[in-house]
């Protein structure tokens, strides 16, 4: 054996172990190895005196005979195959692109969520949109509007980077090993849900006593109910807050995912992605489905986070007593007029910021990039 041959053989072992450490989100040691493979295979064969007789595709697509053996037992099309790897973006990237999402559609309707708050208490209760919105500025002025807003921001972005990242790996796995995903969305976005509900439900909480005025500020909720009721005071609610938000986060996520395989499916295949005003149509479509769906459920969990009922079931029983069915729908004008702009926001811009997630890993570990420098290195053995 030669020098060159044994250097050769080397680099190629040694790239054989780079691309086995390489992360799953990233191109696989298998698809790294017929890749350099291939390469170093084309290599051998552009320095062949027979470069003519090279395998071609015709017009007609009928392939040429090619009367070189392959030595390397790499069927022709593999190169071309492994090209088209498919670049993810890492669980912590989808974190933060998720908080960073959640974020920005808190901050453009946090008001709304005031006015619906108010409404669905019993302060409140009766209250129209317009009523409600004139007493919370009566009350508190432009304060009233942002109530709670420097609680549920940091709560919420926590929330969303769990929610997104579980709900993301959840689908990534549906998808690898599931025929039909459509319903299994669902069910990941429940998972996702239940995992970010340990953080959701706390901010909630204080969100909501500070909304209708049962403390001035975040300390004073924190003191007051730690004293009154304990550690798990901060999860008063928290069968309501499943009942309502399982469900919702199921038709939000698991909705929007599937109307926009629909609509991908109706495009060309050759480019299947959908446009920026697409995806907020969409998801608008799903805030007003989801919201008004939830709206009962939001209304008796607010009810039992600032309230006093013991539980959900109880405080359903004496609202509809008292005030009747109709009264559990207390809201839900506001709560469509929270969520659909919400959603519109914040789904159709975690998809762009994931978007740029993956453009920027394509630059950065495009596999067409790695392969040249590999053939570089070998082409100067």
């Amino acid at each position: 054996m030669t020098s060159s041959f044994l250097a050769n053989r080397f680099i190629f072992v040694l790239f054989i172990f780079v691309g086995s450490l390489r992360n799953h989100y990233h191109v696989s040691a298998f698809s790294f190895h017929h890749q350099v493979v291939a390469f170093h295979h084309n290599r051998r064969s552009s320095n062949n005196v027979k470069q003519p007789t090279l395998r071609k595709m015709t017009t007609s697509s009928s392939p040429v005979e090619d009367t070189d053996d392959n030595t390397d037992g790499v069927p022709e099309q593999l190169g071309q195959q492994q090209q088209k790897v498919k670049i993810t973006p890492a669980l912590w990237e989808l974190a933060v692109v998720g908080g960073m999402a959640t974020m920005v559609g808190d901050l453009a309707v946090h008001p709304v969520d005031c006015i619906k708050t108010l409404q669905q208490s019993n302060i409140g209760m009766g209250l129209n949109l317009l009523q409600a919105t004139q007493k919370l500025w009566q009350n508190y002025g432009i304060a009233g509007f942002y109530a709670g807003i420097n609680v549920i921001i940091p709560s919420d972005v926590i929330g969303g980077c769990i929610k997104f990242s579980v709900y993301e790996m959840l689908k990534k796995w549906s998808d690898e090993h599931i025929s039909n995903p459509t319903l299994a969305l669902f069910v990941c976005a429940a998972v996702a849900f239940v995992a970010a509900s340990v953080v959701l439900v706390p901010g909630e909480l204080i969100k909501q006593t500070l909304q209708v005025g049962h403390y001035d500020s975040i300390a004073a909720a924190v003191m007051g109910i730690f004293s009154n009721e304990g550690i798990l005071g901060f999860f008063r609610g928290y069968g309501g807050v499943l009942f309502r938000d399982i469900p919702y986060t199921m038709l939000e996520l698991g909705l929007y995912d599937n109307f926009k395989r629909m609509v991908q499916r109706r495009l060309p295949k050759e480019d299947q992605s959908l446009k920026p005003w697409q995806e907020v149509i969409l998801a608008a479509i799903v805030g007003a489905i989801s919201g008004l769906s939830t709206a009962p459920m939001d209304n008796i969990k607010t009810k039992v986070m600032i309230d006093g009922y013991s539980n959900f079931w109880n405080c359903f029983v004496e609202t509809v007593q008292q005030h009747g069915v109709a009264s559990v729908f207390a809201g839900a004008g506001a709560r469509a007029a929270w969520l659909v702009p919400f959603t519109a926001i914040y789904l159709p811009i975690y998809d762009m910021l994931k978007r740029k997630v993956v453009a920027i890993r394509s630059a950065k570990d495009d596999p067409d990039d790695e392969v040249g420098r590999v053939e570089e290195l070998l082409e100067r053995l």
